[in-house]
């Protein structure tokens, strides 16, 4: 009898702390589909791969009257919800019946719905949340259409005023019945969305209307996304001025297009500007495209990343232009913007060729030193090696000891470290102070690009790095790098033993 009281009072003890348990860990705050809320309810089966749970999920029993108690204690505690495709029930709703729940909110504090599964087999599961959420949506996200969402659509015109977050990606705006439908959302309904404050839009959907026009009618929008395939119409018709925007991501093929964009826009107040290329550029047009940014870009500027969205693994071949890359190409950057923290240049071209030197590196840290947390001049380009026209352990060791919040630096460097060009110890007082050389806590990642490294340097050239950076954690060689690629990666072994080695030996004297 003891043993069966002992049991009935955990079960009581349990059953008081479950709810403020969940609402503390945030357990339920965000769910990819409902297959776990399913499972809870013992209405799913679900498969494990390797031993690893899976989100594959079929049903096995219809929903019963007694179950929808159980489901909304879980389903009201979840503010984000995601569809994609290996996360939605493949089976058909004829198969499950739901009607229990019509009329019941079960989702009463979602706050965040996406959806993006191509199988309209299994919309049920996004009509499922869609008919049975509360008032508190504010995010919508979806690569959907009237055609293959019709329910997702009707819904966002219904909450258009409360949205502050919308993004769209069209696959079927090519047929006529989609484009008008699209486009009449596009003209009577979005641009009654005073809330909105971030939007998205991907692809031909850009078709249906002028975005460079709808934006002035959101008071309120701080962040925009496009995707940008039809070249020709995305070309702002007259120059305007977007005071409201703080972060601008681009995404287009054609780098000359984007100039021609920018050209045609001011952004006052931009904080961050992310533009990602597809086509393998030249040097002339990377300098335009940094000339256009630093023209378009007000004075708070804080983060400029150019990036390529498909990263090669083959050394670059391509014909080199007749231009080099170099500091003159980041002066106006430099003048016009001082608050700069995060200059990302990842474009990786076949045809880009950089010449930047020490005295280069000095006059990038007497503009931007003290703020900078990324510094990546695009290392996985083509870099000279020419004397006075590449950097070497001194410009490293400058940058790193002059800007003291650099998290990321990524360049191309030439030199072998000799025995006496920096010491490798640091001591450790007692008092827990250190002395020895100076050295940067901050970087984490240095990316390498194709710098060269002798193998009789390697454990040199590691313990010049472990004492310059003595938290670095990652160095990174471009994919295309050869035989020296083995010997950075004995680098990075031996520089975090060399980290590990010195934080023991601080907890000593702690």
């Amino acid at each position: 009898m003891d043993v069966r009281r002992d049991v009935r009072n955990l079960g009581r003890v349990g059953r008081i702390f479950r709810e403020p348990c969940l609402n503390a860990l945030s357990l339920w705050y965000h769910q990819g589909g409902i297959g776990e809320l399913f499972r809870m309810i013992s209405a799913v089966k679900g498969y494990r791969y390797n031993d690893e749970p899976c989100q594959k999920w079929d049903l096995k029993r219809p929903l019963q009257a007694e179950d929808i108690p159980t489901m909304l204690f879980y389903s009201r505690r979840i503010r984000e919800m995601c569809f994609y495709e290996n996360n939605v029930f493949k089976t058909k709703q004829s198969s499950f019946d739901i009607s229990l729940l019509l009329g019941k909110v079960l989702f009463p504090r979602l706050r965040v719905l996406s959806w993006y599964s191509s199988i309209t087999a299994c919309n049920w599961n996004l009509d499922f949340v869609l008919d049975s959420m509360g008032d508190e949506v504010t995010d919508m996200l979806g690569a959907v259409s009237y055609r293959s969402a019709p329910k997702f659509m009707a819904s966002m015109e219904k909450r258009h005023r409360q949205l502050s977050y919308i993004s769209l990606w069209e696959n079927e705006i090519g047929q006529d019945n989609v484009l008008e439908e699209t486009s009449r959302f596009f003209r009577d309904v979005l641009p009654h969305a005073q809330n909105l404050r971030e939007l998205h839009l991907e692809n031909s959907i850009l078709q249906c209307f002028d975005i460079w026009g709808a934006i002035p009618l959101f008071p309120l929008l701080g962040r925009l996304t496009l995707i940008l395939t039809d070249l020709e119409s995305c070309v702002p018709s007259i120059p305007a001025s977007y005071h409201t925007l703080t972060g601008v991501t681009v995404i287009i093929k054609d780098a000359r297009v984007l100039c021609r964009i920018l050209d045609r826009v001011s952004f006052p107040n931009l904080c961050e500007i992310q533009l990602i290329l597809s086509d393998d550029i030249d040097a002339s047009v990377l300098h335009g495209v940094l000339v256009s940014v630093a023209s378009a870009c007000g004075s708070q500027l804080t983060s400029l990343i150019i990036a390529y969205n498909d990263y090669r693994s083959v050394v670059p071949d391509g014909p080199i232009s007749n231009e080099v890359l170099g500091l003159d190409d980041l002066r106006l950057l430099m003048e016009k913007h001082p608050k700069l923290e995060v200059l990302d240049l990842d474009v990786h071209s076949t045809r880009c060729l950089w010449a930047m030197g020490d005295g280069a590196l000095q006059e990038i840290v007497r503009a931007w030193g003290r703020r900078l947390r990324v510094l990546r001049l695009d290392p996985d380009s083509k870099w000279s090696f020419e004397s006075q026209k590449c950097v070497t352990l001194k410009g490293l060791e400058h940058i790193a000891l002059h800007c003291p919040h650099l998290t990321t630096l990524g360049l191309n460097f030439v030199g072998v470290p000799t025995a006496n060009v920096r010491s490798a110890t640091v001591h450790i007082e007692p008092n827990g102070s250190t002395t020895g050389p100076q050295s940067n806590y901050t970087l984490r990642r240095l990316d390498i690009g194709c710098s060269p490294l002798e193998s009789l340097s390697v454990s040199d050239m590691a313990l010049y790095l472990s004492s310059l950076l003595p938290n670095l954690k990652t160095i990174r060689p471009a994919k295309w790098m050869g035989e020296q690629r083995p010997r950075w990666k004995m680098v990075e072994d031996i520089v975090l033993v060399a980290g590990l080695a010195r934080k023991q030996e601080r907890l000593v004297f702690m």
